[in-house]
């Protein structure tokens, strides 16, 4: 019912020095930044650590309500898997280079086209 509508929080990821304060657990330092690398920095997900099967499901749940639902509702996407594919490629293949080619071969492997 309050498709649409939203509070707006302006929200900055941690840095490493304040996900660390945060953090009261008497972890190893390195420790600490493994997950502060895999986890993310923001602040929800400090008060949500040790628990990864949790962070997972809250990643999840940002990921398919902020980034999937909203782009295919704004630029009216009807290929839902084809977004979600072609998502997936570029996070996996994140610091590489990238071309149309590689992302169309890629897509193809899987089934699917860009048409």
């Amino acid at each position: 019912m309050l498709t649409g509508r939203y509070v707006k929080i302006e929200m900055l990821p941690l840095s490493f020095k304040e996900y660390a304060s945060v953090n009261d657990r008497k972890q190893i330092k390195e420790e600490v930044f493994n997950n502060y690398l895999e986890f993310g920095s923001f602040p929800y997900v400090s008060a949500l650590e040790p628990d990864k099967e949790l962070i997972q499901h809250d990643h999840e749940g940002l990921y398919s309500t902020l980034f999937i639902k909203d782009n295919i509702q704004k630029n009216g996407i009807d290929n839902v898997t084809l977004l979600e594919r072609l998502t997936k490629f570029l996070m996996q293949n994140i610091g590489c280079k990238t071309s149309s080619k590689k992302i169309s071969d890629s897509l193809k492997v899987g089934g699917l086209s860009g048409n």
